[in-house]
């Protein structure tokens, strides 16, 4: 799917511990996660529920083995994240302003549910407003919090599609900045 749409973001929970779950059906969960590189991806225990149908479907999974595969699990997501995420670094991405500070907004790009996944710092000359779409250039990743967050700057041109302002910088100017001549 990657080829055909190269910016797709998926995201996905999944259940570890559920009754009867072997340790080889737990590895093929982790091979296959490994190969479909998801980029937003939860993960909790199973829990029985009183009436649910699963309660009786297998042997239940001891809690400190649940919480083991869940470790490994989220372990396994932060690796694919961390790449998923370098990767954005030098690309551009369009992004939605949620809060707006004097030098720095803070947003989300489509990929990103609010409070629940990352944020985006923009740092920007222009003025920014809460609901404002702006493109970004990413310059940087922090992966230190659970929580990824990337950090970008706002790039201070016009996203691909918009029309093209003039050149008025001097330097760009064919007369090298000179002012025209006075009518006569």
């Amino acid at each position: 799917w990657r080829e055909i749409c190269p910016d797709l973001a998926i995201r996905s929970t999944f259940i570890v511990g559920f009754p009867g779950e072997t340790e080889a059906e737990f590895e093929e969960l982790l091979t296959w996660i490994r190969e479909a590189k998801l980029e937003r991806v939860g993960c909790f225990e199973f829990e029985p529920v009183a009436g649910a149908v699963a309660n009786g479907l297998g042997d239940l999974v001891p809690p400190e083995v649940k919480a083991e595969r869940k470790r490994r699990f989220m372990e396994a997501q932060a690796a694919i994240s961390l790449r998923l995420q370098r990767a954005k670094v030098g690309r551009r991405l369009s992004v939605i302003i949620d809060e707006a500070g004097p030098t720095v907004a803070r947003g989300r790009s489509k990929a990103d549910a609010p409070e629940i996944d990352g944020t985006v710092h923009v740092a920007s000359r222009r003025p920014v407003r809460p609901g404002d779409i702006v493109t970004v250039k990413v310059l940087e990743v922090d992966v230190a919090r659970k929580r990824i967050a990337l950090t970008r700057r706002l790039h201070d041109t016009p996203a691909a599609d918009a029309p093209k302002p003039e050149r008025t910088h001097p330097a760009s100017r064919r007369d090298g900045g000179k002012p025209p001549a006075p009518a006569a």
